[in-house]
């Protein structure tokens, strides 16, 4: 193609076809720049569709991560059958039966060992990893870039403080008592293991008010902890959604 276009030129200059030599020349330059941007809108167009899979992509595992967080949220705080839920009902019954019963009965004993137990949540954040290294501006939404980033940095850490709080207030004022004031027996069955809390004393613990006061503290923070999964389970919920009608669009 280049040789012919030289020859045309060679050949209007060998026979003084200035003027049509010059106006053939402006014409092959506005070819060569139409051909240049052709290719540069191919190019651009191909990238642009490269970007738009890649969001899709990462929109995708962002919200697969979020339903699996959505369950581990709902294993905690469901209320009929969740594990905070269980664990704080059970507490008020020990606070309850301290008031009411002066001789311990062995049904107390998986409520007793609640006392001492907690369950963190741990977010799967792989898809807000991956879009973090690759730059937020590939999602184009900026409502939803936003929604993202508040997720991630805002609601799910505020459960992992919450949490911590829970992890405190066991280790600085249950974990002693439950070392020496309670035999711990493991249950071993074919379907689960379980590992009750006997009171060693219990006409004692009864009276002992340091025990009493840090059961009721440590069912309050395992209720702001447990109205905290709520939170961010209903959050979770929200974003589920804008992110599915997101990916509508594609």
């Amino acid at each position: 193609m280049i040789k012919f276009f030289r020859r045309i030129r060679q050949n209007l200059l060998m026979e003084n076809k200035t003027g049509k030599y010059f106006k053939y020349a402006i014409g092959e330059i506005v070819l060569v720049v139409i051909g240049i941007l052709i290719a540069l809108s191919i190019n651009n167009w191909n990238e642009e569709v490269g970007k738009t899979k890649i969001e899709k992509e990462i929109v995708q595992e962002i919200i697969s991560d979020l339903n699996e967080s959505r369950n581990k949220l709902i294993e905690l705080s469901k209320n009929d059958s969740g594990k905070l839920p269980e664990y704080i009902r059970s507490m008020k019954l020990v606070e309850d039966y301290f008031i009411d019963q002066p001789v311990y009965n062995d049904s107390m004993a998986i409520h007793f060992s609640r006392i001492f137990s907690f369950s963190n949540i741990e977010y799967k954040i792989t898809g807000y990893e991956t879009l973090k290294s690759i730059g937020f501006n590939i999602i184009k939404d900026r409502e939803i870039r936003k929604d993202i980033g508040i997720y991630f940095t805002q609601t799910v850490p505020q459960t992992y403080r919450q949490f911590e709080l829970v992890e405190k207030e066991q280790y600085e004022y249950l974990i002693e008592h439950q070392k020496k004031d309670f035999n711990t027996i493991f249950l071993d069955n074919s379907s689960e293991r379980k590992v009750l809390q006997i009171p060693i004393d219990y006409k004692n613990l009864r009276q002992n008010r340091d025990f009493r006061q840090a059961v009721k503290m440590y069912r309050y923070i395992t209720d702001l902890y447990f109205q905290n999964t709520i939170e961010s389970l209903s959050e979770t919920n929200k974003l589920i959604s804008k992110l599915e009608e997101y990916l509508k669009n594609y």
